[in-house]
């Protein structure tokens, strides 16, 4: 069957093409990495795998090169959407100097072949911990400030029967507090991160 090349990026000493070939089974991407060693060991690479999506070709590239360095030589033009949201998830996953980094070298080559534009945004981004208050409910309504913060554990938040229960990371309870008498609140902790988006060319 035919092979069709519907992506291909390069480096120095190889290039890696992903091609779709058409069967009477169905549609296959095949994912071909071809490097050359220059050096006196030798030590060429040549991987030959298939996949039964373009996603999966991809997120195997992803999970192998920093490719955002490397020069993206040709992408079909039913796959540069595709090719896109690839290529930002996997600067996301990255550093944040590791994140200059594709600006610095790769940045407008990408824009050029795939047809859009990308910008490093600043977000604020819930990192999955909360800020943990626990208030005496009498004291809570007369305002007063006298506050429980300063627990100092990483862990979890239950509440069983008429108890608040204060578990560590091991999950051993560290506190207990009636629940007629205290309340909890829990603050989302934030952090600004730089994110690559796309935008429209």
């Amino acid at each position: 069957m035919k092979q069709e090349c519907i992506f291909e990026i390069g480096g120095e000493g190889g290039s890696i093409v992903i091609y779709r070939e058409k069967r009477k089974t169905g549609t296959v991407y095949i994912y071909n990495h071809n490097e050359t060693d220059f050096s006196d060991e030798g030590m060429n690479i040549a991987i030959k795998n298939e996949y039964s999506t373009f996603e999966a070709a991809i997120d195997k590239l992803s999970e192998k090169l920093p490719w955002y360095c490397l020069y993206l030589v040709n992408v079909h033009a039913d796959y540069k959407q595709e090719v896109s949201v690839a290529l930002i998830n996997k600067l996301n996953a990255l550093s944040e100097h590791e994140k200059g980094e594709f600006e610095t070298y790769s940045k407008s080559q990408f824009e050029k072949m795939l047809g859009v534009r990308f910008e490093l945004d600043k977000q604020n981004v819930f990192i999955g911990v909360y800020d943990l208050t626990i208030k005496p409910i009498e004291e809570s309504l007369s305002h007063s400030s006298n506050l429980f913060k300063e627990l100092n554990i990483v862990g979890n938040v239950e509440i069983q029967y008429n108890s608040l229960i204060i578990k560590d990371e091991n999950n051993q309870m560290a506190f207990i507090f009636p629940s007629d008498k205290f309340m909890v609140e829990l603050l989302p902790v934030i952090k600004t991160e730089c994110l690559w988006k796309i935008t429209s060319n």
